[in-house]
């Protein structure tokens, strides 16, 4: 669990076929996971450039 003093970071990626993000909190200068999440394009969304993706 995130214990809200330390720096939040969030990595998103998006590729033609799937979308993932990954929230980080950064504990003593490493980056700890808090959570992840990924799941695949649904055809109308690979419609979208990759910044709108993200």
């Amino acid at each position: 669990m995130p214990n809200r003093k330390d720096l939040l970071v969030l990595d998103t990626d998006a590729s033609d076929k799937a979308i993932s993000g990954v929230l980080s909190e950064i504990q003593a200068e490493v980056p700890m996971v808090v959570c992840n999440e990924s799941y695949a394009q649904t055809k109308e969304k690979r419609r979208f450039c990759t910044a709108r993706r993200e």
